[in-house]
């Protein structure tokens, strides 16, 4: 479990500064092909909700870490083992849910 949560971790070191600039409205991080349906004006209020999905990863990530490090340091305890690795598809799922809703939200084209 130190593997996985160090990776975990680690991750979560990456998307945290991501999702702070998204916050601050920096839309320039985000592909090309998904803004070309969101107006020009609100490229800022799109990228700041796409940060609140990318910040649920982030913790997700970070909370998953945490756990499997403090079960490694713990001596195997299997119940946070399992609660850690149970914690990310849930954070997983619901940060790619509010980024789709994000999307929808925010473009003009509601095919997605």
């Amino acid at each position: 479990m130190l593997i996985y949560a160090i990776v975990s971790l680690a991750l979560a070191a990456v998307f945290l500064p991501l999702g702070i600039m998204l916050s601050m409205g920096k839309a320039n991080l985000v592909h090309d092909y998904h803004l070309e349906n969101v107006p020009q004006e609100r490229h800022g209020d799109y990228a700041k909700a796409l940060a609140h999905g990318v910040f649920t990863v982030c913790a997700s990530l970070a909370l998953s870490g945490g756990l499997a490090l403090i079960s490694h340091i713990g001596g195997q305890q299997k119940a946070l083992a399992v609660a850690a690795v149970c914690i990310l598809p849930a954070g997983l799922a619901s940060g790619v849910v509010m980024l789709i809703i994000a999307h929808r939200k925010y473009t003009k084209n509601k095919d997605f």
